[in-house]
C-alpha cells in the first residue's frame, strides 16, 4: 500500500512537472497581442477565422 502511495505521488509530481515545462517552452503566437508584444509594432491587419467555413468547401 505504501509503494502505491508513492508512486501516486511521484507520478502526480512528475506530470505536474512535464505539464509546466511544456507550457514554459511553448512559442506559439495565437493572437495579435501576442505578436505585438513581441515585435513591439502595432498590428496594420489581421486576417479572420471563419470556423463553419471551414466545414464547407
Amino acid at each position: 500500500m505504501r509503494n502505491l502511495a508513492l508512486g501516486l505521488v511521484l507520478g502526480v509530481l512528475f506530470g505536474l512537472g512535464l505539464a509546466l515545462i511544456r507550457h514554459l517552452m511553448d512559442t506559439t503566437v495565437r493572437s495579435t497581442d501576442d505578436v505585438e508584444e513581441i515585435t513591439e509594432d502595432p498590428i496594420i491587419g489581421a486576417v479572420h477565422f471563419d470556423p463553419v467555413r471551414v466545414r464547407s468547401p
